[in-house]
């Protein structure tokens, strides 16, 4: 029988016609979640990497002092920080609503600090970049220092630390944590925030909402559309979307939370519907592209999605052939020396490696299923690939039989974001072995090249 077309399911075709591989997808509609789907191993409440996304919801922190009456957009923020001896005439003008809607008017963003230095103070280091234009608030730069300044000025105005504001005010009344370190110098860091699909997908309905949630009116209507309007006309982003604070408009109607690496809350008010896919995609136009085309069409017209739309498609290796037997229990030598020893069932794939690093053994799930190995070394701690409030000592493996010789092994630890793959060419003599060297962004784009060829020789 021919499968129906329905929305979801071609919004995801066309994600696989791109190798685009989600990580989760929401639908809101009529302020319910009418959609909600996450790609194993990743469940509805995983924490995930949200990037850039984060700077739209930390906005909040903003909205509930002015809403109590403890700051205002015209606010300067000089005065605020006093220990940084701030002499520059742009930075001792400088507004709330500047940092808001990233008119600083700096033309230098001190940013890459934290590659080198994860405890860097970037609060000081922002008061020590001059403003270049004639003053703040008349041109839009991009500036990711920013939301650390802003959550600063938050938590100097109100004299309550940053995550207590925020568990106070809406974490905890929502049911949706966000998770961020506090560096050495005492700093909330906002550039690391993780958070669930499901707690993200409740975030876009308290903007959809107009600040109601569950009954109450956490923020007043008016304060949550002045965040989401338009700031800048007839100054407009070099997008030509505009942009509110901290978050971006859409060309195509309403606003949109947009972080790197594919995090997005795509919020057209006019249609009552938001939708949120979390991915990790060096490229991921290829997501907004495929929600104009199949879903917001549908979500305009008011249209109930698909009675029994597909789930969101596993990041496990596709195959299922048969594989040789004669490989089962089979035992390969490395030039090193190291012996690995192959054995497999309908269920599993393990391998035991014996060599100068000692004893090990891991196993990978077949069909879809992920097996947790624990002992994994992670990268260190990086503002790329860290993720907070997940077992960063444990991977999980997926294995696919492509070829009665041919094996493809997938690696995801939940405390990075990328993964591993490794693929495998068993000769009778000689098994040809092509991984990744470390947990990488984007994987469904990475060339072959980009890969660590390995020989292990059969042992008999």
């Amino acid at each position: 029988m021919k499968e129906s077309r329905t929305p979801v399911r071609d919004f995801l075709e066309a994600l696989d016609r791109h190798d685009y591989r989600l990580h989760g997808l929401a639908v809101i509609q009529n302020g319910q979640t009418v959609y909600m789907s996450t790609a194993a191993p990743y469940g509805p409440d995983t924490p995930h990497r949200l990037f850039s996304t984060a700077k739209s919801i930390y906005v909040l922190n903003f909205l509930f002092a002015f809403q109590k009456g403890l700051m205002k957009p015209e606010d300067r923020i000089a005065p605020l920080f006093p220990e940084y001896e701030i002499t520059d005439p742009g930075l001792k003008e400088m507004t709330m609503d500047d940092l808001l809607t990233m008119r600083t008017g700096q033309t230098e963003d001190p940013f890459p600090l934290l590659f080198q230095d994860p405890d860097a103070d970037l609060v000081e280091a922002f008061f020590r970049v001059p403003v270049k234009d004639e003053r703040p608030g008349l041109r839009f730069r991009y500036n990711n220092t920013v939301p650390s300044v802003i959550l600063a000025a938050v938590e100097r105005a109100t004299g309550v630390p940053t995550a207590e504001w925020q568990r106070r005010h809406y974490t905890e009344e929502m049911n949706a944590p966000l998770l961020a370190p506090v560096s050495g110098n005492g700093q909330y860091n906002p550039v690391i925030t993780c958070a669930s699909l499901r707690s993200v997908t409740e975030y876009a309905r308290l903007f959809l909402k107009q600040g109601e949630y569950g009954g109450r009116q956490l923020i007043r209507p008016e304060l949550m559309a002045r965040a989401v309007a338009d700031h800048l006309a007839p100054g407009k982003t070099d997008g030509g979307e505009g942009y509110g604070w901290q978050i971006w408009r859409n060309s195509w109607g309403g606003y949109r939370m947009d972080g790197g690496w594919g995090q997005m809350v795509l919020a057209v008010p006019e249609t009552a519907s938001a939708v949120v896919f979390l991915s990790d995609m060096t490229d991921y136009s290829a997501a907004t592209e495929a929600y104009r085309r199949y879903l917001l069409p549908v979500l305009q017209r008011g249209e109930a999605l698909d009675e029994a739309p597909p789930e969101v498609r596993s990041l496990a290796p596709e195959g299922n052939v048969a594989p040789a037997e004669e490989l089962n229990h089979s035992r390969w030598r490395t030039e090193e020396g190291t012996t690995v020893e192959l054995s497999f069932d309908r269920e599993r794939v393990t391998f035991r490696t014996e060599g100068p690093g000692g004893k090990r053994e891991w196993t990978a799930g077949l069909r879809g299923a992920f097996e947790a190995n624990a002992g994994y070394t992670p990268r260190a701690f990086s503002i790329d690939y860290t993720v907070i409030g997940n077992d960063s000592g444990t991977i999980l493996l997926s294995a696919a039989w492509t070829g009665p010789r041919a094996i493809r092994i997938t690696g995801k630890c939940l405390g990075e974001m990328g993964e591993h793959c490794c693929e495998m060419l068993f000769d009778p003599a000689l098994c040809r072995v092509s991984q990744t060297t470390e947990c990488v962004h984007g994987i469904a784009e990475r060339q072959m090249k980009e890969m660590r060829e390995v020989r292990l020789w059969r042992v008999r």
